[in-house]
């Protein structure tokens, strides 16, 4: 991969040269909270792929039958690993 960081010449504008550079590692850097789709349910999802309710699925969670993810630091998304609810039932889940 080519270096897209321009290089610092005496002539070139130092507040354009340090936003520029800035602005190509951010684009470079792999996004640290992005949830892959497909891998991660949210609660909603969970429900209705299993036909319970918001109540039902934190019971889950206090009984340790699911376990949630909260890339948010501040815990403000949950999120459940697919294979979990797929694992509850199996046979329901079987590519057919």
């Amino acid at each position: 991969m080519q270096n897209a960081i321009p290089e610092f010449t005496p002539s070139t504008n130092f507040e354009k040269f340090v936003l520029a550079s800035l602005a190509e590692i951010k684009r470079q850097l792999p996004k640290s909270t992005a949830i892959p789709t497909g891998d991660y349910l949210t609660p909603t999802e969970v429900c209705s792929i299993l036909k319970i309710s918001k109540g039902k699925f934190y019971q889950f969670i206090n009984d340790g039958v699911l376990t949630t993810i909260k890339p948010d630091p501040k815990g403000r998304k949950t999120y459940v690993l697919r294979s979990q609810v797929e694992n509850l039932f199996p046979k329901d889940f079987q590519k057919k």
